[in-house]
């Protein structure tokens, strides 16, 4: 999976913030386990385990699959992603009926239930004891539930409907009646994942890495801090969305825990040249802001990302506590923009967050007003001149960073951001790549950027029909 857009979405963003409900699933149901064995196709895998082991288990409330739907909160978004999931798969069209009687064992109540019939774009489980014997409950940790069977549908990738679903579960699993203190994550392991025949065969993109084969991650959920509170960074990096990652490994049933983040100076001398050159702010003084000064920021922000610092605004970005190297990287990438001077319309690095034992906690951002990204800027009404416009910042943007030895990488739609005055910024220096946009192969070269910047062209030009192709340099078909 790409590295997510780092810079500046509005809450509003549809990538960011799109909201889900979590539905359970009905085991008795025929049209509930069909549609459940559909998804599970699309997955690639466990299809054969619905009717049997699974229903089982969700009547036995050792397993809860819970659906998941987009939200009513932003219809128009909900609207045009519904679209694309089912053009991309027909066969779940039809609506669904919330229909379940029980969920993790427990009897729901009428007030429960979905006014209303819904179109499932995915679905997630939070499975209890019982549910996997030889799963990561085995491995010593106490009040474990297990984050498992996650689908999002293909076509919706890079919407923010993953985080969303993932948030929705936490939220449920921190509050009564299982107030959960660790989450196990069950996911995929390397070399499944790497299978690109496989991949291939099912039509689906390449998914992201997450751990090494025959490893788990878990992560520890933190109280939730009360209404009415000043946060902080720190605040948000001792909350409910840090999370102090473990790994198994296949010789031992016990869990050794990961650092929670690795000091600069571990990173080698060429990290601690860096900091030399950066503004370290301290997490206690960075404080989590609402767009409405008026309002109280959102405590259960699981990525805040306004924040302030001496009355300044900023843009927050948590580092990667898996890859401190790509960090380390992104941070040689930003200091190179800095020389291209202000008038650059990219991500312009402010300084970096480090607590008193020197973990790098994050990167801070100067702040853009934004409207939107190009993915969702470029509608059937938008004038060609101002099409002509976004392409042609993008382009320049593009060509003076490549002169200046910068690749931008995950390039897409998604990583342009548009600001208040209908200005193109390209954002995200932090490497990765989107299937669909960029080959793997070409993943963080000057080849790859171009092939991305094709494809963008495409779609600013083609999002109405009208004919437009790119150069051929920049054309990889």
């Amino acid at each position: 999976m790409a590295v997510e857009s780092c810079c500046l979405p509005k809450r509003s963003a549809p990538s960011t913030v799109l909201q889900v409900t979590l539905v359970p699933w009905d085991p008795d149901s025929e049209h509930h386990v069909r549609r459940l064995i559909l998804q599970r196709i699309a997955c690639g895998w466990h299809q054969e385990f619905v009717e049997g082991e699974w229903s089982k288990l969700q009547r036995q409330g050792h397993k809860s699959l819970q659906w998941i739907v987009l939200s009513d909160a932003d219809p128009a978004t909900k609207a045009e992603l519904l679209k694309r999931h089912i053009d991309a798969f027909p066969e779940e069209g039809s609506p669904l009926i919330d229909s379940a009687h029980s969920l993790g064992g427990k009897v729901r109540k009428d007030s429960d239930h979905l006014a209303g019939s819904f179109i499932p774009v995915g679905h997630i489980s939070l499975d209890g004891d019982g549910a996997d014997p030889a799963g990561p409950l085995s491995y010593g940790l106490k009040d474990v539930y297990r984050i498992a069977n996650f689908y999002a549908s293909w076509e919706l990738q890079s919407t923010g409907l993953g985080r969303a679903a993932m948030d929705a579960l936490e939220n449920m699993a921190v509050a009564e009646p299982l107030f959960a203190k660790t989450l196990a994550l069950c996911a995929i392991s390397d070399e499944t994942d790497q299978d690109e025949e496989r991949n291939t065969a099912l039509g689906r993109p390449k998914t992201g890495v997450l751990i090494s084969l025959g490893a788990a991650s878990f992560y520890r959920l933190y109280p939730i801090p009360t209404a009415g509170a000043v946060c902080t960074i720190r605040s948000y990096s001792l909350g409910t969305a840090s999370r102090c990652f473990y790994r198994s490994h296949p010789t031992s049933s016990t869990a050794q825990e990961i650092q929670e983040g690795q000091g600069l100076s571990e990173l080698g001398e060429d990290s601690v040249h860096l900091k030399a050159q950066l503004q370290s702010v301290h997490p206690s003084k960075v404080k989590i802001c609402s767009e409405n000064p008026d309002d109280q920021p959102d405590i259960h922000d699981p990525q805040p990302q306004r924040v302030c610092v001496d009355d300044q605004i900023l843009f927050f970005k948590s580092a990667d506590r898996s890859s401190p190297r790509d960090t380390i990287n992104a941070i040689k990438k930003y200091l190179r923009i800095a020389d291209l001077g202000p008038d650059i319309r990219t991500s312009q690095l402010y300084g970096i967050i480090v607590d008193d034992k020197n973990p790098l906690i994050g990167l801070l951002f100067h702040y853009v007003e934004e409207e939107s990204t190009l993915a969702f800027a470029v509608e059937p009404r938008t004038p060609a001149t101002l099409r002509q416009q976004w392409l042609t910042q993008i382009t320049d943007t593009l060509m003076r960073l490549h002169r200046a030895g910068v690749v931008w990488g995950d390039a897409k739609p998604d990583n342009v951001l548009i600001d208040e005055h209908s200005n193109a910024w390209i954002i995200d220096f932090e490497g990765g790549y989107t299937h669909g946009w960029v080959y793997r192969d070409k993943e963080g070269t000057v080849e790859g950027d171009l092939q991305g910047l094709a494809n963008i062209v495409n779609f600013i030009f083609e999002k109405t029909g009208s004919e437009h192709s790119a150069d051929d340099e920049y054309s990889h078909r």
